[in-house]
């Protein structure tokens, strides 16, 4: 019988797991030595050889890191998931909230302006989230806007205004802020 074995301690298919291989004569000590503690799986025999071949979650890109997702609650899942998809642990800690105004009068006044506005820019999900639930709350449409050229800083800002049934007129190329204007 081979005495080969293997150990994976913390949560298994975790950011967290750590894998340990020894002999049954070893393995002890180096769990000892390694202060590795419960809980834990034991794989014994010949199959602990193929851990290489056969090895898939410590893999991932992110294995072992813990990231701190600051996102509004609400919009943090898909975030989350693509980290954990790569292996991460990530925590969500909500350091903001979306919350509206406590005076919607700026934005009734610009509403009530709409056919003097040459360009709407819309900078966020939230913000087209926002300024259409304003223009419907006012009785108006997005016929309102039949004047105005209207950019959304990023794709999904776009894809947020085409579930409005409106096309952006322009999309930057870079939308992560770098001290300038983004480029269209």
């Amino acid at each position: 019988m081979d005495d080969t074995v293997s150990l994976a301690y913390g949560p298994a298919a975790s950011p967290r797991q750590q894998t340990l291989v020894g002999t049954l004569e070893n393995v002890s000590e180096r769990v000892r030595k390694a202060r590795l503690g419960p809980p834990a799986i034991i794989v014994v025999g010949e199959i602990v050889t193929l851990r290489q071949q056969l090895r898939w979650f410590d893999n991932r890109p992110l294995f072992g890191r813990r990231i701190l997702v600051t996102r509004a609650a609400g919009q943090a899942g898909s975030l989350s998931e693509g980290l954990r998809a790569a292996g991460a642990e990530a925590i969500c800690c909500a350091t903001l909230e979306i919350v509206p105004p406590p005076d919607w009068q700026p934005l009734d006044t610009a509403l009530e302006r709409l056919p003097q506005v040459d360009v709407l820019v819309l900078t966020s999900v939230n913000a087209v989230h926002y300024f259409f639930e304003r223009l419907f709350g006012l009785g108006l449409d997005s016929r309102a806007l039949h004047s105005a050229c209207i950019a959304a800083v990023g794709g999904k800002t776009a894809a947020a205004l085409a579930g409005y049934g409106l096309r952006a007129d322009l999309v930057p190329i870079d939308s992560v802020p770098k001290g300038c204007w983004p480029r269209f």
